[in-house]
């Protein structure tokens, strides 16, 4: 378990190497594959490091919330780990819908979305106290669902897989990407997420499923073409002035 574990905590850094590998213009021999990949495991470390600090107050805090428990029931095994995946990805599209609609919380999250050239590392590119941030907020759902240890595992596992992908400058057939996307957030989808135009850069919140941005009207579709390509990132003044650990860290003071 363990070692599951362990796995999981830098399931994120792995995977995005992964898909780094297949994109069609790939850059994973390159400084900003160090510095991301660096960057992504110091978050990783540093949020670690605090959440464990905390963990015991957060979950003290949360505890006298209690809507369903899905590790103690009389559940169908596939019904709860149906279940637990759902309640997860539900969560993680609130958080990050939450985490846009506040400014102070957005200020450690627009250090993801700075990032001009969107590809598979940039799904490490987050900062230390994003992550925390982010963990606050889950472990709330952990407790009020009573969620099981193991589900929570494979459901980050695949949520790293799943991260990953739609980051990824790689090329799907539109066919595919259109039928999938129906439940699946696929890269069209959330690369549209990383827009400039905010039109787009506030919708399309969704982790694994995008049933969630569909079912809530925050899905936005957009075609992208030579005519009508995709640029990422958010205003100037707002990014980073250079590649680099300082100008990351210091990002949401700007």
């Amino acid at each position: 378990m363990s070692l599951l574990i362990l796995f999981t905590l830098f399931a994120p850094l792995i995977f995005s190497f992964f898909f780094a590998g297949l994109e069609t213009q790939s850059r994973i021999f390159s400084s900003r594959t160090f510095l991301f990949a660096s960057f992504g495991l110091f978050a990783i470390l540093v949020s670690l490091g605090i959440s464990n600090y905390f963990m015991d107050y957060l979950i003290e805090l949360y505890s006298f919330i209690d809507i369903r428990s899905l590790s103690h029931n009389d559940l169908p095994s596939w019904l709860v780990v149906i279940s637990t995946f759902l309640v997860l990805d539900l969560a993680n599209y609130l958080i990050h819908r939450f985490i846009h609609f506040v400014p102070l919380l957005w200020r450690f999250h627009r250090l993801h979305h700075s990032d001009r050239n969107v590809d598979a590392l940039t799904t490490v590119l987050h900062h230390p106290l994003e992550v925390f941030i982010n963990s606050i907020f889950i472990v709330g759902f952990y407790v009020a669902f009573d969620l099981p240890i193991i589900l929570i595992i494979f459901y980050d596992i695949a949520l790293a897989i799943h991260d990953a992908f739609a980051h990824a400058s790689i090329r799907i057939p539109r066919g595919v990407e259109k039928w999938f996307g129906y439940i699946f957030v696929m890269p069209i989808m959330h690369r549209a997420h990383h827009s400039i135009d905010f039109n787009y850069g506030n919708a399309n919140y969704g982790s694994i499923f995008s049933i969630w941005d569909r079912l809530l009207g925050t899905y936005k579709p957009k075609e992208v073409s030579k005519v009508n390509p995709m640029i990422f990132g958010v205003d100037l003044s707002k990014t980073p002035k250079d590649n680099s650990f300082q100008s990351f860290l210091v990002n949401p003071l700007v």
